[in-house]
């Protein structure tokens, strides 16, 4: 075979695997756009991590490899988006948790000392909570420049685990 069709082979195998990646992606961000939402539970965590959910009774698993998120806590609620005609292909939403209200308290962070830009950001935060301070990071979505120098911040988080918790960027109150 000569040298310049195997580079067209190449080029083609490429050209073929790079469309299919690119459709993967297009279908799985559909689901975003298109699809239905309920409530996923992560149960586990690390490099990677799986969510529950369910529709119409059944039992739906989905997982995602997501380096750098060990922030995260088994026992967290987040929007789940899934395909209707398909409910086992799903996507979850990290920039939007679900925070059962009765299972959560208030606290204030310790103050702040994040820089946020527009986008969805990853922002870290401490608090203290019966006495134990607490370091959580998490997903939020900036709508305008965020400056959290020496600010702290409404702090809600879970009574049984206080791991597991969600800063409000809108409710800045300025240390005197």
């Amino acid at each position: 075979m000569s040298k310049k069709r195997k580079t067209i082979i190449a080029t083609g195998l490429f050209v073929a695997f790079m469309a299919c990646i690119g459709f993967l992606y297009w279908n799985n961000a559909r689901i975003f756009d298109v699809g239905k939402t309920t409530v996923g539970t992560l149960s586990t965590h690390g490099d990677s991590f799986r969510w529950k959910y369910k529709v119409n009774g059944w039992q739906h698993f989905g997982s995602m490899g997501v380096r750098g998120h060990r922030y995260l806590y088994p026992g967290e609620k987040y929007i789940v988006y899934y395909d209707s005609s398909n409910p086992h292909r799903s996507m979850i939403d990290l920039l939007h948790p679900v925070i059962d209200t009765p299972a959560f308290d208030q606290t204030i962070s310790l103050p702040c000392h994040e820089k946020l830009e527009k986008g969805s950001e990853l922002i870290s935060f401490s608090y203290v909570v019966s006495g134990v301070v607490y370091h959580r990071s998490h997903q939020v979505l900036c709508t305008k420049k965020f400056f959290g120098n020496g600010l702290t911040y409404k702090v809600l988080y879970n009574k049984i685990e206080p791991r597991i918790a969600y800063i409000d960027i809108t409710t800045a109150v300025e240390m005197e």
